[in-house]
């Protein structure tokens, strides 16, 4: 098409791309990978460009609104360092429990050695009760 000039199609509002992602994070009950928020979050007959969800991403951990679990290379809505996640290795759900006083004693042994914290990162993988609960009695764990 010489001499004309192409349509660009409208720009999306700064922010928008996050605000979805951050949405998407917080009512899902278990982390979600970067590429499950690109198809989960592209518009009919258009896909995001999975860079788009990673730049989002990234700005939205940076500011401590969400966490990467390391375990899954997934994210999940808040960013409290100072908590332990339990990862349910059959479902995904991940809990976030307070154990303060686990901390303090990783930062006095920290200090103890003139080590300086930058942050935590204490993911558990486990089974969660109802998972657990839904296992068959008669199942022996050690043979999975």
């Amino acid at each position: 098409m010489r001499g004309t000039a192409m349509a660009k199609a409208p720009r999306r509002p700064a922010g928008e791309l996050r605000e979805r992602v951050l949405r998407m994070l917080q009512h899902s009950k278990r982390p979600l990978s970067g590429f499950e928020l690109t198809d989960r979050l592209g518009e009919r007959g258009k896909r995001l460009h999975h860079s788009q969800i990673f730049r989002a991403l990234d700005q939205l951990c940076r500011s401590q609104i969400i966490r990467k679990v390391a375990l899954t290379s997934s994210y999940a809505f808040g960013g409290d360092t100072r908590q332990v996640s339990l990862l349910c290795s059959a479902c995904g759900e991940i809990v976030a429990v307070e154990a303060e006083a686990g901390f303090a004693l990783l930062d006095r042994l920290a200090a103890s050695n003139r080590f300086m914290v930058g942050s935590y990162v204490v993911e558990v993988p486990g089974i969660c009760r109802k998972c657990g609960d839904a296992r068959r009695p008669d199942q022996d764990p050690s043979q999975e």
